[in-house]
């Protein structure tokens, strides 16, 4: 008799180890399918910083080019001011030491240009190198959003809780609890 007065008992507790496992596949899936979200958003912002990157080393080169031409008109401006004063104190501008003076700062003035586009080129360059670790990082993203699958996940639980119940069910048959 108490045998037979364990059999609902034991149907409620197969009911509830059920209702949890369907409960539990339920909950798996929702988070793998969190997880997928996530990742597919990781790579979107890792997308966006590639974008945002490029942009940057496009901006590098531009300044740089802006601040080499006007470095260029700095030093004409400068060599303009250098012959008025020779030329104002009587010298001929266009030999010896004259000449000399007006060739070094051309060519430091040429120096001082290329110095700035070469770091534009240096600043550019890092940002794209920077863009592409950003598009590796998002294909990694993506790749991991592709192998999260929610309803391989949720079978997984299923067949792991199944087979609980199922151990459960076996016990309580066996013990007589169902006779």
């Amino acid at each position: 008799m108490c045998v037979a007065a364990a059999a609902p008992i034991a149907q409620i507790g197969l009911a509830m180890s059920a209702v949890s496992t369907g409960m539990s596949v339920m909950g798996q899936m929702q988070q793998a399918k969190a997880q997928k979200a996530q990742a597919n958003y990781q790579a979107a912002v890792a997308n966006n910083n590639k974008i945002i990157a490029d942009r940057k080393a496009e901006d590098a080169l531009e300044s740089g080019e802006i601040e080499e031409n006007k470095h260029r008109d700095k030093v004409k401006r400068l060599i303009g001011r250098q012959r008025a004063v020779m030329g104002g104190t009587g010298t001929i501008t266009d030999e010896d030491d004259n000449l000399d003076i007006l060739a070094d700062t051309a060519s430091l003035g040429e120096l001082d240009a290329q110095t700035i586009r070469y770091n534009s080129e240096v600043e550019a360059y890092d940002h794209r190198v920077a863009g592409m670790n950003h598009q590796a990082q998002a294909g990694l993203y993506s790749a991991q959003a592709a192998s999260i699958n929610p309803l391989f996940s949720g079978a997984t639980t299923l067949l792991s809780g199944a087979g609980s119940v199922a151990d459960k069910w076996y016990s309580y048959k066996k013990a007589g609890v169902f006779n």
